[in-house]
């Protein structure tokens, strides 16, 4: 009967295939350094020809590591969210860590229940991508978590002793009120900035630091990044007496509103309004005209913030790093109309 038939073998059995004792076939196995290269040899053969796999739980039971990541994000249909995980996983997995995931939907309860729920699990670190980083229930769990935790684009109390990786939207958001400005954009508008989490926020406020800055009428449209938000709110600017002549998208989701509406007015873009989007994706590149974008690197985000956190594993302080974003320029973005209406450019 084959190791296989008999069910999965365990420690005992490749003490026995190696012709030691339980406790050598152990400390081979860990790595210990009283174990000679000879013995070492043939643990390893008795684990590859039994197929052993060695039971992960029981040994993180003893040394109290699990090796596992818990990872907290808010919405794992975004795009850029799920590149942010593959960064992670990618870098975590090569330092000898699993990755447990849990999506909240963009929902703060489930924001605060997963949490809970990581903790139970056990994990040795967690990053957090939140759904609201404002939510008390969430803080209260994260301040009794005996474990470190990095936040992805989210400001957290400093009492709590997170690390952190925040995206620059004060560069970004002061590069496209500049190159709007160099193009005679006098009145723009950005829509979609949930205020609950930090991208949101502080879009809003540094693009309006900007255009004063620069001269400009800033509009902001708060709401979700969503395509219904984008689609309402664009309406609303457009049928207003003042239209800005620039749009720029808070998120790869809520332009497709915007683009929605501007077409609905029988407008064209760029000739009557520019848009852009603050989150670009590749697909962009293919819109009819392609969509002018701030760009940031997810999936350096997500390998900055697992290095942030491995740091922490070994000892480390909490530490911040910014990721810079890049204007990444397309068709959709041209001088401003005159006031009469001039052609399309």
């Amino acid at each position: 009967m084959t190791p296989a038939a008999r069910g999965a073998p365990g420690l005992r059995e490749v003490a026995a295939h190696a012709g030691i004792s339980i406790s050598t076939a152990s400390r081979a196995l860990s790595g210990h350094p009283d174990i000679g290269e000879d013995t070492r040899r043939r643990v390893a053969e008795a684990v590859h020809e039994l197929g052993y796999e060695p039971n992960l739980l029981a040994r993180g039971l003893r040394s109290g590591a699990t090796r596992t990541i818990g990872f907290l994000v808010r919405d794992l249909g975004s795009a850029d969210v799920a590149e942010i995980v593959q960064g992670a996983e990618v870098a975590l997995r090569e330092a000898g860590h699993s990755v447990l995931l849990t999506n909240s939907e963009d929902q703060a309860d489930l924001d605060a229940e997963h949490v809970r729920l990581l903790a139970a699990r056990r994990v040795d670190g967690m990053l957090l991508l939140l759904a609201d980083e404002g939510a008390g229930a969430t803080r209260e769990g994260l301040a009794r978590l005996r474990v470190p935790f990095v936040a992805i684009d989210r400001e957290l109390p400093a009492g709590l002793g997170a690390s952190a990786v925040l995206v620059d939207y004060d560069g970004g958001m002061r590069t496209i009120a500049t190159y709007l400005a160099g193009l005679g954009h006098r009145r723009i508008a950005l829509v979609g900035a949930p205020q609950a989490i930090r991208p949101g926020r502080v879009s809003a406020v540094a693009l309006r630091a900007a255009g004063a800055d620069l001269g400009l009428d800033v509009l902001v449209e708060e709401g979700p990044w969503t395509t219904e938000f984008g689609a309402a709110a664009t309406a609303r600017l457009l049928a207003s007496p003042a239209p800005p002549t620039a749009i720029l998208s808070g998120s790869n989701l809520t332009v497709f509103g915007v683009l929605r509406a501007v077409r609905a007015a029988g407008l064209r873009v760029p000739g009557d309004v520019s848009v852009l989007v603050s989150d670009d994706v590749p697909a962009f590149e293919f819109i009819d005209p392609p969509l002018t974008a701030l760009s940031q690197d997810p999936a350096q985000i997500g390998r900055a913030a697992a290095r942030l956190l491995l740091d922490r594993l070994a000892g480390g302080e909490p530490a911040t790093e910014l990721i810079p974003m890049r204007l990444v320029e397309r068709a959709s973005a041209g001088p401003a109309n005159p006031p009469d209406g001039g052609a399309d450019s």
